[in-house]
Order: structure tokens, then sequence, then C-alpha cells
């Protein structure tokens, strides 16, 4: 953060500036007292279990220059504290004022999924040609967006926000505090359901950000999902045909503004983009047919991940960055921990999408997995899906229904909630043999250890909750130590695994 008074601070929040402001130099944030830097301002946070103002006193002993509390007691003009109703509001007004007074631009960007994974690779892609901050981990909330945007000073050039949600309205509070440059959204689908109420619920609390957008700013979209491809023709009335551009691999001449490309690639190797068609593209994206390759290297396995290098192609595009330079910088980006990291151990090979869950992003996991050719080789483990409302079974169902359509050789569910997995799986023609259940991540190992053979592949995905990436751990140690003492598992090979011609390797799900 640039250094600043508390006088500035002050009248951010709409407060009259204490004696001595001006003389009060601060020169970052903070919302936690055990990672406080002498010299920050301090944000006494309200939170579930405790009351941030109860450690004040803690900050001010830590280095703190200032507090910002709703209840603190008076600790003398040497450890000044602006009083405010809410600790939190206040943490957005001041990052909302902030953000205009370092001039950088801003992107930002919301879906149901893949939105840390394509700001991760917007970041690697933008970050060696512009002075970038973007969100740490999933800082996607009303204390991670300001945090990020804090994070900036006056030579940073593009901020990068990731916007998320879980009931309504939350969208559209964040949305007032980036005011985006560029706003991507990546898809609609059945996630916080039981504050949103319904996926119409979703698609309004993800087009929330585009009433933020900022005059002359431009928005990606994803071509492929209706719901999102169907933001675009009130805003294109709204703000001109300049301000939207539909990316994905639907090749359709029915809508403008528009970049279409193929996938080539699978689940468990890079793969890459091909560029089909851009037309007709207006304003900062019209050198795009002049300026940008005609293929572009994936460097992480599956068709939901080069949609996101897409969509992030588009966005360094609007940000007025080479896209050839961009594509070049992808090449060597890698995933987020726990988003398809794919590694092969005594044969074996582990693919951990364990971050988080909800039906799209399982739907979007199997679909990838169902690339691999010979279905006698696939297990899945999937643990369950959080915040889904009343139609939590329904959905959990129908993702078992898609695991038995792609074929397995077995499934491992994992948690209360994955038992209706199982369920949907073995009403959609999985044999019941095929199904174990398990009730926490530790079952997991002794549920697989059979099937640790070489040429098995394996799926772990998952809400947070369900601790799958323990269950990762654990096997990969069980095959790290079996390669180690050279038993390699069970000897007997999986034929046809890499062959993409096994059953079931290119439907669809129900």
């Amino acid at each position: 953060m640039e250094a600043l008074t508390l006088s500035r601070i002050a009248r951010a929040l709409g407060l009259e500036p204490p004696h001595g402001a001006d003389s009060v130099v601060v020169g970052g944030v903070s919302t936690d007292t055990r990672t406080l830097r002498a010299g920050d301002v301090f944000f006494a946070l309200p939170g579930a279990r405790v009351d941030g103002s109860s450690f004040v006193e803690e900050a001010f002993a830590r280095g703190a220059r200032a507090a910002v509390a709703s209840s603190a007691p008076d600790l003398g003009r040497s450890r000044p504290v602006l009083r405010v109703p809410d600790a939190r509001a206040a943490l957005g007004r001041f990052a909302a004022s902030y953000r205009d007074a370092i001039g950088a631009t801003v992107v930002a960007i919301t879906g149901s999924a893949g939105k840390t994974t394509t700001k991760e690779m917007l970041f690697h892609m933008v970050s060696g040609e512009r002075r970038t901050v973007r969100a740490p981990k999933s800082f996607n909330n009303d204390v991670g967006v300001p945090l990020t945007i804090l994070d900036a000073d006056r030579s940073t050039e593009v901020i990068v926000v990731e916007v998320g949600t879980n009931h309504p309205g939350e969208i559209d509070a964040l949305g007032a505090i980036a005011r985006p440059d560029v706003a991507a959204i990546t898809c609609v689908a059945a996630a916080h359901l039981e504050g949103l109420g319904s996926i119409e619920g979703v698609a309004r609390e993800k087009a929330a950000l585009l009433r933020h957008l900022r005059p002359g700013g431009t928005a990606v979209l994803n071509a492929d999902d209706m719901r999102v491809r169907g933001m675009a023709s009130a805003l294109r009335e709204a703000r001109g045909e300049d301000s939207v551009v539909l990316a994905g691999f639907s090749d359709d001449a029915s809508f403008h503004g528009r970049i279409s490309a193929s996938f080539l690639g699978d689940a468990l190797t890079p793969g890459s983009i091909v560029l089909v068609k851009t037309a007709p593209l207006k304003g900062a994206l019209a050198g795009w047919t002049r300026r940008t390759p005609q293929q572009m290297v994936v460097p992480v396995p599956g068709h939901h991940n080069a949609r996101n290098a897409l969509i992030a192609l588009a966005c360094c595009e609007a940000l007025g960055v080479n896209p050839a330079r961009a594509a070049e910088a992808l090449a060597t980006f890698r995933a987020p921990e726990g988003r398809w990291n794919v590694e092969t151990i005594a044969g074996v090979t582990l693919i951990d999408d364990t971050y988080n869950a909800n039906p799209a992003s399982v739907t979007a996991a199997l679909e990838t997995f169902a690339s691999i050719g010979d279905p006698r080789g696939r297990i899945v483990v999937l643990g369950g899906m959080l915040e889904l409302g009343a139609h939590a079974a329904e959905h959990h169902r129908a993702v078992g229904r898609w695991v038995a359509r792609i074929g397995v050789e077995k499934l491992v569910t994992v948690g209360d909630e994955a038992r209706w997995i199982a369920e949907g799986a073995v009403r959609g023609g999985l044999a019941s043999g095929r199904v174990r259940h398990a009730g926490t991540a530790s079952e997991v190992d002794p549920a697989l250890r059979p099937s640790l053979r070489p040429g098995a592949a394996i799926l772990f995905k998952g809400s947070r909750r369900c601790g799958l990436d323990e269950a990762v751990r654990a096997i990969r140690g069980r095959l790290e130590a079996d390669r180690r003492d050279g038993s390699g598992g069970i000897k007997r090979p999986v034929s046809g695994r890499h062959s993409g011609s096994g059953s079931g390797a290119h439907r669809r799900a129900p």
C-alpha cells in the first residue's frame, strides 16, 4: 500500500480526522495481529467467534500506527482509533477510495468454477509485461477483495481480483469496491444454492458484476455457457457493441465480438488452443486477428482449463497486452495446488482436483477424465458438495449418473452427502460391486489399495471439508514407498488406457 496519513484514511471513511492525524503515516493494512507489520493500520473486523476490537491493544503493541474499530477502549492520542459502526464495511469503503486514488487498471473475475485458475493464468500472462498485483489464493470475499486492492501502490499497473459469493448482493457490493475495467465471467452453475436459491439466482448474482464495469470497460464472457452468453445483449444495449467479447469453443456466427477456438488435448497431458475465428472485434480488441498466435500451448490438461486460458487471453487483449507474448508466458504456467495436478508414481496416475467442488466443477472434471481411453483404468474418488440447498440430493445423484455414463472401474464416495453420488451411480447402471463408500478421507487408502496397480488413473474431487487432499497424500506416500522397496503394488497392468477408444470416452452427462 502507498504510505498515507491517518487524515486521508479518516476522510475516506467519512470521519473527522482525530487530533494529530496529519502526522500519523501508515504504510499498510492488517486484519490479523499475527501477520501485522510495524506501521500498519489495523482493521478490527468482527468475527463469528471473536471481535477484532479485543485485539486493538495487541495490534498497537506489535507496531500498529492506528486502528479502525467499532468498539475499543480509549488508548490516548499516541494510539489513535477511528471508530466506525462496522469495521468490515469500513475496510471496503477505504479500498474503494484507494482504488480510485492509485489509478491502476482492475480486472475482476467471477464464476461458479474456474475463477481462481483463470486469475492465476491471467497473472502469469500479464505480470511479465505490466506491474501486477493479484488476489492471493482465493481471496474473493468482502475482506479478500479490499486487501487485494490495498496491496497495490502507485507503481501498480494492473490489479486482478477474484470475486466470489454465497448470498445475494455480495457480488454487487464487491463490484462497487473494485469497479473493474475488465470483468470476466467464467460460468454459471449450481453452487451456493443454499444462499442463492436457484441456478437463476446464481446467474443474477454473477451478472451483478457487470453493473459496475467502468465506462469504456470490457466484459469477457464465456460463449459456451448459455446463461453467461445471455448477459451480453443487455450489456451491449446499455454500453455499446464494443463492451463485450464472447470467448469459447462455440463457433456461432449469430453473435459479434467473438473469439472462437478449438482444443487439442486430453486429461493427462498439456494441450493447445487453436484459434478458428475472430470477428468482428473493435476498440481495444481490434488488433486481435493481426496479433494473436493461431495456436497457444495450454500447459495444464483438460478442456475446462483450455477454456480458462482462452478467457484469460481475451482479458490480456482487453488490457492491451500483446497476446503473442501472453501466449508465450502461459507455456510456463503451473496450476494452483489442488486444481488438476497430475503426477504418476509407480505407474499409477493421481489427479488431485481437491481444492473444492460443486456440480459444475465436478462435471467438468469427469468430462475431462472421460478422455482416458479404457474405463478399466479409471478410478474416481468423490466427496460431497456443500451449500446446494433443498436439491442437494438430486445434484449429487446427477453426478453419480455422470460417473456411470463415462464408465469407471471403481467409484469411492467420501462423507455423508456423497452417499447420494453412490446411489445415483448405481441407479445409472454402475455395478454396485464397483462402488465403495468411505465415511472419512482416512478410509480412502484401504478402499483403493487393491486398485493401486500400474496403469490405473485416480481422480480425487470434493469440497474442502471432505479433506480429500489428505487421501491424496496418503496414496502418494503408499505409492512412493512401493517404488522405494520395489514392490510396485499389484502388478497387473491396465491395457489401452491411452488409446482414446475405450467405451464412454466421449459420452456426455445426462
